[in-house]
């Protein structure tokens, strides 16, 4: 969260956010504290979850306090969750959930694992292609 304070100083109809995994409720949470939280051009979350990951409880503190959905959805233009139906990491389901709470577009992957460079991701195509298009329409 400090890091994104530091990091991002302004944001705008042209402002996009990608996040994978545990980068997606921290962006959740830094933006929702926001205020005023200012509008910006949207984001696209992989692998991303806002429930508790029972084989990664290190990782509650992350979950434990409910995001206010509807107020990041205020503020975005465009929204994004793309999820692996075989991620080993973040169950699929729980990104679909999270899709679902932000009233994104949902995009599954049959075969992705989690996205790293061990499952053979150092591109992303479908991400560039999101991007591009969520870019297009503003």
């Amino acid at each position: 969260m400090e890091t994104l304070a530091n990091k991002i100083k302004n944001s705008d109809d042209n402002t996009y956010f990608v996040a994978h995994s545990l980068g997606s409720i921290t962006l959740l949470n830094y933006v929702e504290q926001l205020n005023p939280l200012p509008g910006f051009g949207g984001f696209i979350l992989v692998s991303g979850f806002s429930e508790r990951l029972s084989s990664l409880s290190s990782l509650d503190p992350f979950t434990v306090k409910k995001v206010d959905y509807q107020k990041i959805i205020s503020a975005t233009n465009s929204r994004a969750v793309i999820a692996a139906k075989d991620d080993y990491i973040v169950p699929f389901q729980l990104s679909q959930n999270l899709s679902k709470q932000l009233d994104t577009s949902f995009y599954p992957v049959e075969k992705g694992g989690h996205f790293l460079e061990d499952d053979d991701f150092i591109a992303f195509q479908l991400v560039y292609d999101i991007l591009n298009n969520m870019m297009k329409t503003v």
